[in-house]
Order: structure tokens, then sequence, then C-alpha cells
């Protein structure tokens, strides 16, 4: 009995903010507005917050905002709520619409079609034989919609993407990479004994971060499994290292790994556009990270 006076309670509070003044014409969503008419009123942050997650929202979460409502009186816990709920509303569409690769109204598949290979110092080619070629979606390359929202909406894909975390996470572990080696520095140049391993040790290290970091995206991606899986595209090169990726038009970060001639190494270029009904013609030339291979 209690719950249901309780919801009875949220849902007559729900249609006052909805409504606002007498004469007033009725919103469907709650906003920044109806939130502050509410705090004004003097509503319990709980009754408001509780509000913000069960009722449809319109906010807007821009940091004058945000501010605004913090003047009014909101507490930390009610602006926490919204920023939630507008976090979650939208996480939500991408599962189906957003973090899944799709073709826009009127546009097909696309493909990017290369070649994977190392120049030595003397000038001869090494190809990348059956290297590992992969695409991670880091988000779409449609501008049909230049509104506010869906830009908004456009870089809430790119951060929440595969191809997007990945490359949040490859930077992180660059910097820490960075601060290894310069704390190393340090302590040698003050006379103290190295913590680095041999040269081709630290070099297999540097070539690692790469599948880390993919790794890392992966588990972190806030999508369902299978949308992840579709973020992601893989193909093995030919011996001769060329390869063709079909892909829905976007942006990809393409990564490669393989060994071309005596070294293990890893290529990347980050935001590789895939254009609607195109092939586009791409070389991975020179490595990322390259490591002399026991033979």
């Amino acid at each position: 009995m209690r719950s249901i006076i309780v919801g009875l309670m949220l849902m007559s509070v729900a249609a006052v903010a909805q409504n606002g003044a007498p004469g007033s014409t009725r919103g469907t969503a709650l906003d920044n507005d109806s939130i502050m008419r509410m705090v004004k009123a003097g509503l319990s942050e709980s009754v408001i917050a509780t509000l913000v997650g069960q009722q449809p929202g319109n906010y807007s979460v821009r940091a004058d905002d945000l501010i605004a409502l913090k003047h009014a009186g909101a507490s930390d816990k009610i602006i926490e709520a919204i920023v939630a709920k507008t976090g979650s509303e939208l996480n939500t569409a991408g599962n189906a619409a957003q973090h899944q690769p799709k073709e826009a109204a009127g546009s097909v598949a696309g493909a990017l079609s290369g070649r994977v290979f190392l120049v030595t110092q003397g000038g001869d080619i090494k190809p990348a034989r059956f290297a590992r070629v992969e695409l991670l979606y880091a988000g779409s390359n449609s501008t049909k919609d230049p509104s506010p929202e869906a830009e908004q909406q456009r870089r809430l894909e790119v951060q929440n993407s595969v191809g997007g975390l990945f490359l949040k996470e490859f930077s992180k572990r660059q910097t820490e990479e960075s601060e290894r080696l310069n704390k190393n520095y340090d302590i040698v140049l003050h006379g103290g004994k190295s913590s680095t391993g041999p040269p081709a040790l630290e070099c297999l290290r540097r070539l690692g971060m790469y599948s880390e970091a993919v790794t890392e995206a992966l588990k972190r991606a806030p999508i369902e499994p299978a949308a992840k899986m579709a973020q992601v595209k893989s193909e093995a090169a030919d011996e001769d290292g060329n390869f063709k990726i079909e892909a829905s038009p976007g942006f990809y970060v393409l990564l490669a790994t393989g060994r071309a001639g005596l070294n293990e190494a890893v290529w990347m270029q980050q935001f590789q556009e895939v254009k609607s009904g195109q092939d586009t013609a791409v070389k991975l030339t020179s490595p990322q990270v390259s490591c002399v291979a026991d033979r």
C-alpha cells in the first residue's frame, strides 16, 4: 500500500512539474525548468532525484545550465541524476542505433583495400605476409543533421565506440610508458641502476601496448557484446600483404600486426574513412613499432 501511495505522489508531482503554473501548456518531459520549479517549491532531494530517474527527460547538461541549476538550489545528487539520465538515454539508443555501425539512409557499405609492408633502410620492400588487419569503428561520418543534439550524440558515439576507447587506452599507455622511461632516465642520471630491460624486450613491450589497448577497449565499451563485435572488422592479408575489408560507412582506426622480413611490427592509421559505395585505397608503409624477431 505504501509503495502505491508513493507512486501516486510521484505521478502528481510530475504532473505539477510538467504543467507548471495554471494555464500553462502541458509538457511531455521534465526539463531544467521543471527541476528548478520543484526545487523552488521545496520538494525533497530524494523525490526530485527519483522523478528524474523515472520520468522522460529533455535536459540540457551544458556547463552553464548545470551551474544555473546549482544556483537555483539543486543538490549535487539531483544534478548527478540529471547527468546520468541524459547519458543513459543516449546509451540506450546507442545500443540499437548509435553504437552499431550502420548505413545511413541512401548509403551502402564501402571497403578499404591496400597493402601492408615495410621499407628497409636499404630501400627493400618487405611485405607483411598474412598480417592481421583490423578496423575499429570510431564514429559515423554522416553530417546530414547539423543540430547541436545530433553533434552531441556523435561525440558520445565516438567516446563509447571501440575505436574511440582504443585511442584513449592507447594514449594512456603511451603516457605511462613515457613517465616510466623519464623516471628511469633520472635514476641513471643520478648514478642509479637502470630498471629497463634489454632493447629487444623493451621493443616488444611497446609492441604489446596495441593489443592490450584493443582488449581493454572491448572490455570497457558500454554496449552489448554483439554490438561490440559489429564494431570490429578483421581480415588476414595475403602473402604479399594485400588486403580488402568491407565495412559500413564511418571512421575507423586501421590496425595491422604481423611480420615483415625479420621484423615484428604494428601499423596504425587513425580515423580512416570508409565511404559509402566506395573502395578506398590505402597503404600501410611505416610501422609505429618494429622489432627484430627471433629467427
